[in-house]
């Protein structure tokens, strides 16, 4: 079943994190991605605690849980006060920047750019923008339905990382395990579900793209499997079993989400690293969404705001009972 857990970083780790974030806290980040940095993954591989990189080497080669939970990570204190997102991105420093370009590091994986989206960039913000509504983009205010992130392009995300920078009380990130999902479907619709007969609709906020001929749980070299689910309507066939495992998939959500949902209302300076809907050998992960609708407070200094990183992960050949040297080989 879903893993959820917390790490509570070491004095140590906490304080070479603080002072990288601070060393690189005027490096673009969203032009020229971090884990492409030499020097930066120099002085993080050379001072980090071999058990926190541990942590996150087991996480990003399927051994470890499907989410892990961080507090009081290095952040911007305090944020910009600007009337407009793209104001405050520009005035902020770089410090959470450089925090989750650190985790994608010491998990041997590289940023994404997403490329179809209006922020194209290796890292994305996810603050409301006025006259935007339930956008997966991260511009929009209302609630978010249960979905694997960026799951119409072929190489989707293994990881996502949420960095909140300034939180508001009543809105949650929730979770829902994709195995918890699984467990009410028929062993006939995960068979259907793994056949190349669907196609997967971009969300509002993205470009127009479609990804056809795929699998929604789609088998990866090395004995990975990635779902390629959405509660929302975004996927598509025109093949009849194929209709009916979808109308069986959304209807499973729907019944495991009522008693496996885990809610996380983040505040500023946690982070959550999660698989998104990649697991070892048979489907896992989680699917993720947003409850609550954020308002303005009223301090615009304290408006929602959090960070996304999309992380992929070389699909290479590790068994669930790899060791640590064996996990070292393969970063």
């Amino acid at each position: 079943m879903t893993r959820v857990e917390e790490h509570v970083l070491s004095n140590r780790d906490l304080e070479v994190l603080t002072s990288v974030a601070c060393l690189f806290d005027q490096k673009d980040f969203y032009s020229t991605p971090a884990d492409q940095d030499t020097e930066l993954t120099s002085v993080l591989t050379s001072h980090i605690s071999p058990d926190f990189k541990l942590r996150l080497q087991e996480l990003g080669s399927g051994i470890g849980p499907d989410v892990l939970v961080f507090r009081n990570v290095p952040r911007d204190d305090p944020l910009p006060s600007c009337p407009t997102l793209d104001a405050k991105v520009e005035k902020k420093s770089r410090k959470s920047e450089t925090f989750l370009s650190a985790l994608t590091i010491l998990m041997g994986g590289t940023l994404q750019c997403e490329r179809t989206s209006h922020q194209p960039g290796y890292l994305q913000q996810i603050h409301p923008v006025e006259g935007f509504g339930p956008e997966s983009s991260g511009r929009g205010a209302a609630p978010l339905p249960f979905h694997v992130e960026n799951v119409f392009i072929k190489e989707a995300p293994s990881f996502l990382a949420l960095a909140c920078l300034s939180g508001q009380e009543g809105v949650a990130t929730e979770l829902l395990g994709v195995p918890e999902i699984l467990t009410h479907l028929a062993p006939a619709v995960v068979e259907t579900l793994q056949r190349p007969i669907f196609t997967i609709r971009s969300g509002d906020g993205f470009s127009a793209t479609e990804l056809t001929d795929v699998p929604a749980i789609e088998n990866h070299g090395g004995g990975w499997v990635q779902a390629r689910f959405y509660e929302e309507d975004r996927m598509l066939t025109s093949d009849e079993d194929g209709k009916k495992a979808i109308r069986a998939l959304k209807d499973a959500i729907g019944v495991a989400k009522k008693t496996h949902t885990v809610a996380i209302e983040l505040q500023a300076g946690m982070t959550v690293l999660l698989s998104n809907g990649v697991g070892w050998g048979q489907p896992g992960g989680v699917l993720h969404g947003r409850t609550g609708k954020i308002v303005p407070p009223a301090s615009e200094q304290g408006q929602r705001w959090l960070q996304r990183a999309c992380i992929k992960i070389p699909y290479c050949t590790i068994s669930p009972d790899a060791s640590l040297q064996e996990l070292e080989a393969v970063q």
